[in-house]
């Protein structure tokens, strides 16, 4: 019987998945949501051998994974064409761009699916109940976060996944027997969410204090037989040059401290996982091989296609760009007042972004409230292990939210939501029966249908149809022209059935 319904679970899933994707984006013009069709156009440009125009987030790995979605799309004739140049040349415009969006947006699919299975392997280092787990997972899928990334094309989408895929992995290396594999898997993955967002770094700094929650029998990594202490030493110190040679040449200001600052967390961290979970010094294998599935991933994001190096202009001073954006101000200017400035905004902002992600009906602010609760009642019955994990929980999700408050936007919910899933699937399956559990995850579901409702009808039929193709079409200065070098009045008649 429980065999029965778990492959029912899988089912409303993946089938779930499939209908939500194709229900948020299938019915829009191309010109729906112009963000979305500056990714798909950067992919375009991409794709005629041009060096991709948008790179401020960097949103690198966004674009280059949906340029090469759209190369297999094209090869197997899904749709007709996959470069900006034969777009550009052809008759019907606007029937192709329709297509070209669409098929575009169905990556999040890929993206939405390979997210759930890694959160679900995630939540089995935690519990073997497969029921309970499917019946998170269902819950995570029909949250205002997830749904809201899968509208969109959004750097944000790619970077939250890559950077709880990294985390996944360094949290299998310490919970089964440790292999060298997940450690290079977890910088590859790092690597991909920094390129999407350089955000994601935040993210990284507060995510390991899950670990605290782990403490298990300690492992003992044993070397290989070419890992010798002086290759490894040679291997780490040259990877470790070529990276500061890289930083040197385009650090300007303030952001000086940016990279040395993550480095030093890095062996902190490392420090950290030896300590707790390990016989033996591991520093130096944890060391290469992370570093290594880093590089793997920047000659995988540069081996392919066009590559602008402003990417990494971007990612070295993250610092600065990211006050750039939030204060307007100089992004390699040397002036230490950015700090306090972004500090007093940060603060000043923190209760306007708690408001925007907790403060409405939603999956999240539900489990968020959960998890709270938990607070007192283990308190009261003092179990010490786990009310560490909720303090730990509400930390982490401060911190994080404090980090983001400085330009606070709704997208970024993803960042936090599998934290707080975690989380509630943590309490749920240690704290109570298996029924009460599953009954209230589904009660969850059932109050939350008008919410999925309400967001796959604001969804249907959106179109930036007026803005793009006709109040701003004659204005140099337009979003359309400003962000798409490419794109002329020529262009846009075709694209939009202009007569």
């Amino acid at each position: 019987m429980r065999l029965i319904i778990n492959r029912t679970l899988v089912f409303i899933i993946i089938s779930l998945s499939i209908f939500f994707t194709i229900i948020l984006n299938f019915q829009n013009h191309w010109s729906g949501n112009l963000e979305d069709f500056t990714q798909v156009y950067n992919s375009l440009i991409l794709n005629s051998g041009f060096k991709a125009e948008f790179h401020d987030h960097p949103g690198h790995s966004l674009i280059y994974l949906i340029s090469i979605w759209l190369n297999f799309l094209d090869l197997f004739n899904i749709i007709k064409l996959s470069s900006f140049t034969e777009i550009y040349n052809s008759e019907n415009i606007n029937e192709i761009l329709n297509d070209v969006v669409f098929f575009s947006k169905l990556i999040n699919l890929l993206f939405l699916l390979s997210f759930l299975l890694i959160f679900y392997k995630f939540l089995k280092i935690f519990s073997k109940d497969t029921t309970l787990k499917l019946l998170l997972i269902l819950l995570f899928l029909n949250s205002d976060a997830l749904l809201l990334s899968i509208d969109m094309l959004k750097a944000e989408f790619l970077s939250a996944i890559s950077i709880f895929t990294s985390f996944y992995f360094i949290a299998e290396f310490i919970n089964k027997k440790p292999k060298r594999k997940y450690i290079l898997y977890s910088g590859f993955f790092l690597c991909l969410s920094i390129f999407a967002k350089f955000q994601a770094i935040f993210v990284v700094f507060f995510l390991p204090l899950i670990f605290l929650y782990q403490k298990k029998d300690a492992f003992e990594l044993r070397p290989l037989f070419f890992e010798k202490k002086y290759i490894l030493q040679f291997n780490l110190i040259m990877m470790l040059v070529v990276l500061f040679l890289i930083y040197f040449k385009y650090v300007k200001g303030i952001n000086l401290f940016f990279l040395p600052t993550i480095v030093i967390y890095f062996f902190f961290l490392i420090f950290f996982i030896e300590k707790y979970f390990f016989k033996n010094n591991i520093k130096l294998v944890f060391s290469n091989y992370f570093m290594l599935g880093f590089y793997l991933c920047i000659l995988f994001l540069i081996a392919f296609k066009p590559f602008h190096t402003n990417n990494l202009n971007v990612i070295i001073n993250g610092f600065g760009q990211a006050s750039m954006f939030i204060q307007g101000k100089n992004p390699y200017s040397s002036d230490l007042s950015i700090f306090s400035d972004i500090i007093f905004l940060s603060l000043t902002s923190f209760f306007y972004i708690i408001n925007l992600f907790f403060f409405k009906f939603t999956l999240l602010s539900i489990s968020l409230i959960t998890i709270l609760i938990f607070i007192p009642i283990n308190y009261f019955y003092k179990d010490k292990k786990n009310l560490l994990f909720c303090l730990i929980t509400i930390f982490i999700i401060v911190t994080i939210c404090l980090f983001f408050s400085v330009r606070p936007r709704m997208h970024y919910t993803i960042y936090i939501a599998p934290i707080i899933f975690s989380a509630l699937f943590v309490i749920l399956d240690r704290k109570l029966k298996k029924n009460l559990a599953y009954f209230l995850i589904f009660f969850a579901l059932i109050i939350n249908l008008p919410n999925v409702y309400k967001k796959i009808n604001n969804s249907l039929y959106q179109t930036s149809y007026q803005t793009a193709c006709i109040k701003e079409i004659d204005d140099p200065g337009a979003y359309m022209y400003w962000w798409h070098k490419k794109i002329d009045k020529k262009f846009l008649i075709k694209a939009c059935q202009l007569p």
